[in-house]
């Protein structure tokens, strides 16, 4: 069977590692190449184009970011260089073809809580700034859509990418972790937002969506609850 080419950014991360794993079985139609920051540079813009017109993907799952918000505030300039300009680069590169990119809940402000698409972002920190900000780019495209997730758990291929990784490092150590009792976030395995993301993309949807677990939780309820549970089931509400 031919395959059709896709991009996937960031797929040394959590979910672009998941994305590229589980593409033969969700979405056998494309073929994955996993673009990480050791293979290709997304600041070199150049380099990027050059990469781009040779390998022509006809689908770009964009998940590279600065997506520690503690990191991005820290590193304001970097954080959007990262999170806008590279952003906004593979939109224009990809105009004509589909461009998923990944956004978060953490553009809220949190005050409202049980957001939907139609929320009006209001973030309270560069990385929310930065993600929102790319948003806008990515939506003046018809043809491309915006999946804002939430709090990502699994295994990722560094062994610290995601929330449950790191906790057990942080127990592991000895170094202990500083757990918020009123932060809700929506945890979801990110096996289920991969399969989710290969289902929107396979259906060419375009806009907003939310792809987040079924549960609110606190992070310090999921310290209790993770070892556990099993899986959530990912919430995609209508655009």
């Amino acid at each position: 069977m031919n395959t059709i080419p896709a991009w996937i950014t960031g797929a040394n991360g959590l979910i672009g590692n998941y994305l590229v794993q589980t593409a033969s079985r969700f979405a056998p139609r494309w073929r994955a190449r996993a673009v990480t920051r050791e293979q290709l540079d997304l600041l070199d813009f150049e380099t990027v184009k050059r990469e781009f017109k040779k390998d022509r993907p006809q689908l770009v799952i964009h998940c590279a970011a600065i997506s520690a918000a503690g990191e991005a505030q820290k590193n304001p300039v970097l954080a959007r260089r990262v999170n806008v300009e590279a952003t906004k680069l593979l939109a224009e590169l990809a105009a004509e073809i589909q461009f998923v990119f990944f956004s978060t809940d953490l553009i809220f402000d949190g005050r409202k809580g049980n957001y939907t698409e139609t929320d009006a972002p209001n973030p309270l920190h560069v990385y929310g700034e930065t993600k929102a900000a790319a948003e806008e780019i990515v939506l003046k495209n018809p043809r491309h859509l915006v999946v804002r997730t939430s709090l990502n758990y699994g295994a990722s291929r560094t062994g610290d990418r995601s929330f449950n990784e790191q906790l057990r490092l942080a127990l592991q150590t000895g170094q202990g972790m500083t757990l918020f009792t009123d932060e809700f976030r929506s945890p979801i395995p990110a096996v289920e937002t991969a399969r989710a993301v290969w289902e929107l993309a396979g259906k060419n949807w375009t806009g907003i969506y939310h792809v987040a677990g079924a549960e609110k939780l606190s992070r310090w309820i999921c310290r209790w609850t993770f070892p556990k549970r099993k899986m959530f089931c990912p919430r995609r509400c209508p655009a």
